[in-house]
């Protein structure tokens, strides 16, 4: 989390490989939170965390973590974020900002509700707001240190 906190905000590069290596990270808190869960059922995991904005942000992630990973795709260029001119975006804020999947948020995955969270409560905001609070949910969880 760390690196992603200290990441140059003008470098093409610094905050998506952050950015990777802590959606990482969390994919391995995820499974390690399903498994005391005890269940591997998207649909009871998305039902353990539907009352609560940090953990739906963080399955969220998980969704686009997943794709990331399964779609072998460029997250700079082509899922996850965006870099519009920084100073610019369209949200009046600058810097790296999740975006919008589109097209993309289909439910080739099995993962509509995950998508769906990501698309109405992720995208669009800062890369760093949703992913602190995400890593705090994970911290929140009985058991787990995250840090």
């Amino acid at each position: 989390m760390e690196r992603l906190r200290v990441a140059d905000q003008q470098s093409e590069t610094d905050v998506a490989d952050a950015s990777v290596l802590v959606l990482d990270a969390m994919y391995h808190l995820w499974e390690a939170w399903a498994h005391v869960l005890g269940t591997r059922d998207l649909s009871k995991q998305n039902l353990a965390v539907a009352l609560d904005p940090a953990g739906r942000t963080a399955a969220a992630l998980m969704a686009v973590r997943g794709r990331l990973t399964h779609e072998l795709v460029e997250p700079r260029e082509s899922l996850g974020f965006g870099t519009q001119p920084f100073g610019t975006s369209p949200f009046g804020v600058g810097g790296w900002y999740w975006r919008s999947l589109g097209e993309r948020a289909g439910d080739r995955s099995g993962m509509r509700e995950r998508l769906n969270w990501y698309e109405n409560e992720v995208a669009g905001r800062e890369v760093i707001e949703s992913t602190v609070l995400a890593y705090g949910w994970f911290a929140a969880q009985p058991g787990f240190a995250a840090s």
